[in-house]
C-alpha cells in the first residue's frame, strides 16, 4: 500500500510513473534487484499460476483460499496505483486458472469446500477490473466470470467485502 500510494502521488505530481524495484532476498547468498513489473510476473508464475503451488495450497484450509483472494486484491491495487505494472495478460491467466480451471485442479470444488467467499471475491475483483477498464476481456470471458460469481452468491449468500456487496 505504501509503495502504491507513493507511486500514485509521484504520478500526480510529475505526470509519469516512477521506476519501481523490488529486492528479492529469498536466496541470501544471491540477492537480486528487479524492476517491479518483472518481480510481479516472477511471483505470479512461481505461485498463482504454478500448479504445484496451487495444489499445495489446496491442502490447507479456508485461509489458504483467502490468500488467493488477497493476491487478486493486491494485483488490482497495483493496477490502480501503477497500471504499467500489470499487463492484461495476468488477468487473462488468472481467469484461465481460477475460473476456467485450465490446470484441471478442480478449482470451483476446492473453493466451494474450503472458502466459497474467496472465489466470490476473486470473480468480483476481476469484474471490477473490467468495469474500471484495467482489463478488456471478451464478452465470453465476462460471462464466464459472472456465472460462478452469481452461482456462489446464490448458494452461499454474499460474502460482503467491498468488492462483493459494495459493487
Amino acid at each position: 500500500e505504501l509503495m502504491g500510494g507513493m507511486t500514485r502521488a509521484i504520478r500526480h505530481a510529475t505526470g509519469e510513473d516512477p521506476d519501481s524495484y523490488f529486492s528479492d532476498l529469498r536466496n541470501p547468498n544471491k540477492p537480486v534487484v528487479q524492476n517491479a513489473k518483472k518481480a510481479i510476473w516472477v511471483e505470479a508464475r512461481t505461485t498463482m499460476l504454478n500448479p504445484k503451488y496451487i495444489a499445495a495450497m489446496q491442502e490447507e484450509g479456508a485461509t489458504a483460499a483467502e490468500n488467493f483472494a488477497e493476491t487478486f486484491r493486491n494485483t488490482f491495487g497495483w493496477d490502480v496505483m501503477q497500471p504499467t505494472m500489470i499487463d492484461e495478460e495476468i488477468w487473462d491467466k488468472y481467469e484461465e486458472v481460477y475460473v476456467q480451471d485450465k490446470l484441471d485442479l478442480n478449482m470451483r470444488e476446492y473453493f466451494k469446500e474450503k472458502n466459497p467467499y474467496a472465489l466470490q471475491e476473486m470473480t468480483a475483483i476481476m469484474l471490477e477490473t473490467v468495469r474500471k477498464s484495467y482489463w478488456s476481456p471478451s464478452e465470453e470471458v465476462v460471462d464466464r466470470l459472472v456465472e460462478p460469481h452469481t452461482e456462489l452468491i446464490e448458494e452461499f449468500d454474499a460474502g460482503c467485502t467491498g468488492f462483493v456487496c459494495d459493487n
